[in-house]
């Protein structure tokens, strides 16, 4: 496998089978984070990762705390209003999924139709609170006095955690709503208080015959995005 083939093939996963993931392959995937560039060689990222008695413990924590109605609180700021551009490719995505997964009509007037648009709306939040049932989930920590442009250096580093599980068999999702609940996180893995929880990185081996797995997200054509000047 050459890089362009793990670019082109990653894509996230949103089903897992159950079978855990060892601590050598865990150790071996997020390793790839190191390679990554940053500013000024400052290399900001620290993981967690959690997996099974423990994740299973966060799990239930969130899932009782989101049941209650608990306001989420992460320590990531979040994006109130999407400019037009993004908020479209958001909602392309979104509609793709509902048509190719579920064969639901989004945009459908049946009462029927928008019922089951609703149950799977509910359905999608509570599998990102459940971790979506992966076995274990990689945390991406961070100082909280850094600047936000080592959250560029972040994320060059979860790229590379993705591609280099891609290769090793392992399929990933990035959410931020994995995060939600970042006190949870450190009474349960000891992450210090100056530390940042930006998100989570589910991660498993891929289940195969999961309708939520059974579409890819939309690409833009690279036209689209670039401009060359000579």
């Amino acid at each position: 496998m050459n890089v362009m083939e793990a670019i082109e093939g990653r894509h996230s996963v949103r089903a897992f089978i159950d079978k855990d993931v060892s601590d050598e392959l865990l150790t071996k995937v997020v390793s790839a984070a190191t390679c990554a560039p940053s500013w000024a060689c400052t290399r900001p990222w620290i993981y967690y990762v959690a997996a099974g008695d423990k994740l299973k413990k966060i799990r239930e924590e969130y899932l009782r705390l989101d049941a209650e109605g608990v306001e989420k609180n992460n320590d990531l700021f979040t994006m109130p209003k999407w400019p037009e551009r993004e908020n479209n490719n958001q909602l392309e995505w979104g509609r793709q999924r509902c048509r190719v997964q579920w064969n639901i009509d989004p945009n459908s007037t049946d009462p029927a139709e928008q019922a089951r648009f609703a149950e799977i709306r509910k359905h999608m939040r509570e599998m990102s609170t459940r971790f979506f049932d992966a076995p274990a989930v990689i945390f991406p920590c961070m100082d909280k006095s850094l600047h936000n442009w080592a959250l560029y250096d972040m994320g060059a580093a979860s790229m590379n955690i993705q591609l280099a599980a891609y290769e090793n068999g392992l399929g990933c999702i990035t959410a931020y709503h994995m995060g939600c609940y970042p006190d949870v996180l450190r009474r349960e893995l000891g992450i210090p208080g100056n530390l940042a929880v930006l998100l989570g990185i589910a991660i498993g081996y891929k289940d195969e015959e999961s309708c939520e797995n059974r579409d890819k997200a939309v690409r833009t054509p690279v036209n689209e995005i670039l401009t060359i000047v000579r």
